[in-house]
C-alpha cells in the first residue's frame, strides 16, 4: 500500500513538473528570441 502511494505521489509530482515547466520553458525561449531580436 505505502509503495502505491509512493508511486501516485510520484506521478503526481513529475506530472506537476511538467506542467509547470513547459509554460516557464516556452516564457524564456520567447523571451530570449525577443532579446536576440532587439540586438
Amino acid at each position: 500500500m505505502l509503495a502505491l502511494q509512493k508511486g501516485f505521489y510520484g506521478e503526481v509530482l513529475t506530472t506537476l513538473y511538467f506542467t509547470i515547466m513547459q509554460p516557464i520553458g516556452l516564457l524564456v525561449w520567447i523571451y530570449q528570441a525577443q532579446f536576440k531580436k532587439e540586438k
